[in-house]
């Protein structure tokens, strides 16, 4: 005779019974948070103070390669 490989059953105590009964619609409900709960997103990647820096350097950058250009010429090619 060949013996059938049973899976054991886990026994559920009364308090855990109780608990999956009252979680048991959380179940349904994952992903429907409503939005005044969830984090609110910034639309811009990067914050002001960020981008004033970034200009502030490109564009300054430009000016002194200007500036540099007029007083020693322009290099030939």
């Amino acid at each position: 005779k060949k013996k059938k490989k049973t899976m054991a059953k886990k026994v559920q105590t009364p308090a855990m019974r109780a608990a999956s009964k009252r979680h048991e619609k959380n179940i349904t409900k994952r992903g429907s948070v409503p939005p005044s709960l969830k984090g609110k997103k910034d639309d811009l990647p990067l914050g002001p103070i960020l981008i004033g820096i970034l200009v502030f350097v490109v564009v300054g950058s430009a000016f002194f390669q200007m500036i540099q250009s007029v007083q020693y010429g322009a290099p030939s090619a």
